[in-house]
């Protein structure tokens, strides 16, 4: 295909191409930005809402419970096999037994005497001394009971909180304190258990005032603070009552929602803890329908492209073909062939595309209309052209001739002029002399008359001998007819003159 051929398909197709893929594929474009920005927004309110709504059910449930447990710890104390000391230790610690079985948060219960000593546990840790321990000194100067911070305990290993009551007896004399020992990693599961935050977020407890986790479901991770996590970061904002963050936890971007634990019932006052239930999910499971959406836009997006394309091609060809034929006539045209004709369905069509062909097959035969006149109009001219050059022949001919002629002319000329000149000094000696005659003519008439007689006949005959030579002269050039003619007329009035002075 020649360049020019190549660059009218590539224009309109390509102008028609972009042109139709403007017009679809933007629309869609923005509408698809628009959708799936609204939707990621709307997607995001509504899991910060969900993760809120759930934060505040844990926030309610872990205080429910730590108020339970105290509620337990409270009824134990009451309980009168642990109070009375007639009961042995083996039917005490039996009691707390099968009070650990039935509660899976508690690891273990014991019963220390008024002293500290250890007198009954569920795990037969008897005998040991508890004095100096805030589980047991609290309770024992308060007479309230007592809720502790997570910490290791000795005896289990592992991250606790003591839930502890003081015991009295009948008559009102504490007689020693009732301990449990609740699992922070029960507590975690229990908190998380059929909680649901994106696809694997999950929820934890923190403490503002220690800046630690009390309960979180990696167990590994209890009890440490953010500062040895690489989270110190957060220490600030969780000191907020609630709010939210956004933050990067091994290699995972996460959101955080957290919400203060409130009190109530038991779990208020010196038991009340300034803790913060977080929950987090990774940003990534929030947007994956917006990701996903996104790749069916793009999808959406590049199959309507390649129909566009097909379409705008199959449509193009309709408008490329004619036009190309019209170029190929056009460019005969060009290289002056008039023989070219536009096809006769071009001819019928009623779009603008007959219009085109109607109108270049009227210039066409128009063209040809011209061309022909012009031929005829050469034919003629070559024609006139001969004869002009004949004719410039006899011209040149003549103008040579002329030319000559003109030669002798100036010769005659020449020679008329040395006869005038002549002439003239003849004139000059007839003044004279016609004033030496008037000089005499007083002396003697006579002698006067015969001298002008004689006189008067020579000049008469150089008169007219003057005369045949002017008028040979006008015979040879009319250029010095007017000079001969002046001089005729002075010799005439010079004569005249003579006759007069004659005559007198």
């Amino acid at each position: 295909m020649p360049e020019g051929k190549a660059r009218l398909a590539f224009g309109v197709r390509g102008r028609l191409l972009a042109f139709f893929l403007l017009v679809s594929l933007v629309p869609l474009a923005v509408l698809t930005w628009l959708s799936t920005t609204r939707f990621q927004n709307t997607l995001m309110e509504w899991e910060f809402e969900n993760a809120e709504v759930i934060v505040g059910r844990i926030d309610e449930e872990l205080a429910s419970t730590l108020s339970r447990n105290i509620e337990y710890a409270l009824f134990l104390a009451e309980n009168r096999t642990l109070t009375s000391p007639e009961v042995p230790p083996e039917e005490k610690s039996r009691v707390l037994a099968a009070f650990v079985k039935d509660h899976p948060l508690t690891l273990s219960a014991s019963l220390t005497d008024a002293s500290g000593i250890q007198i009954a546990d569920s795990g037969k840790a008897v005998g040991e001394d508890k004095s100096d321990l805030d589980w047991f000194q609290v309770p024992k100067a308060t007479g309230k009971p007592y809720l502790s911070d997570i910490y290791i305990s000795r005896d289990l290993g592992v991250y606790v909180m003591n839930v502890a009551a003081p015991v009295y007896d009948e008559n009102g004399a504490f007689i020693g304190v009732v301990t449990l020992r609740l699992d922070a990693a029960k507590i975690s599961e229990e908190i998380s258990h059929g909680v649901r935050l994106a696809r694997t977020g999950y929820p934890y407890v923190y403490c503002a005032k220690h800046k630690d986790i009390v309960a979180h479901p990696d167990r590994s991770l209890i009890g440490k603070t953010l500062e040895e996590l690489g989270l110190g970061f957060l220490n600030e904002p969780l000191q907020k009552e609630r709010g939210t963050v956004r933050y990067t936890f091994r290699d995972v971007e996460q959101f955080g929602v957290f919400a203060k634990v409130e009190p109530y019932r038991y779990f208020s006052g010196d038991n009340w803890k300034d803790w913060r239930v977080v929950g987090v999910f990774p940003v990534q499971e929030i947007l994956a329908p917006v990701r996903a959406q996104i790749r069916f836009a793009l999808l959406l997006l590049a199959v309507v492209g390649v129909a566009v394309a097909l379409f705008s091609f199959f449509l193009s060809g309709g408008f490329v073909a004619p036009v190309k034929r019209m170029v190929v006539h056009l460019e005969r045209l060009a290289q002056g062939d008039l023989t070219a004709s536009v096809e006769e369905a071009h001819i019928r069509r009623r779009d603008e595309f007959g219009v085109m062909a109607r109108a270049l097959a009227g210039m066409v035969k128009r063209w040809r209309s011209v061309v022909g006149t012009v031929v005829n109009h050469a034919t003629t001219l070559a024609a006139s052209s001969e004869e002009l050059t004949s004719s410039v022949s006899e011209v040149s001919r003549a103008t040579q001739e002329i030319t000559k002629t003109i030669a002798q002319v100036a010769d005659g000329a020449n020679r008329q002029g040395e006869e005038l000149q002549k002439l003239n000094e003849r004139v000059h000696e007839v003044s004279d002399e016609a004033k030496n005659i008037e000089e005499l003519s007083k002396k003697n008439l006579n002698l006067l008359e015969v001298t002008l007689r004689e006189r008067i006949g020579r000049n008469a005959e150089a008169l007219d001998e003057v005369t045949r030579n002017i008028e040979e002269a006008v015979r040879e050039g009319g250029s010095v007819a007017d000079e001969a003619e002046k001089g005729r007329g002075a010799l005439n009035l010079l004569v005249e003159n003579i006759e007069r002075i004659a005559r007198i």
